[in-house]
């Protein structure tokens, strides 16, 4: 094998690789084209329309979900399941006193 069959697979990695960061560089040099942002048009557009009667509340409009909202709601709900529990609760424990065995059905007997 001569040296310059040996070299040969060599020059063309080279040139693919040299393309190939030619090509990189290209798109990374490219700046990234902006979005067409179609939903808040159509809804500024249906607002205005219907005069106020859809999107009027705005927070619909926006683009950050109303995290705010989702904290109070679930604080609610969890305020209403403590409430409910507690309210519950002697229910249960007088139940739990005063059992009642099925209809039709006698206590079993032990021998």
């Amino acid at each position: 094998m001569s040296a310059e069959e040996h070299d040969a697979p060599e020059s063309e990695d080279l040139q693919s690789e040299t393309a190939f960061q030619r090509l990189l560089q290209d798109a990374m040099a490219e700046e990234p084209k902006p979005r067409l942002d179609l939903l808040r048009g159509v809804q500024h557009r249906i607002r205005e329309r219907s005069r106020g009667r859809f999107y009027a509340d705005r927070w619909s409009l926006k683009r950050v979900s109303p995290v705010l909202t989702y904290l109070v709601t679930a604080l609610l709900m969890l305020a209403i399941l403590g409430i409910s529990y507690f309210l519950l609760r002697p229910m249960l424990e007088a139940q739990g006193k005063h059992t009642a065995s099925p209809i039709g059905s006698s206590a079993p007997t032990h021998k």
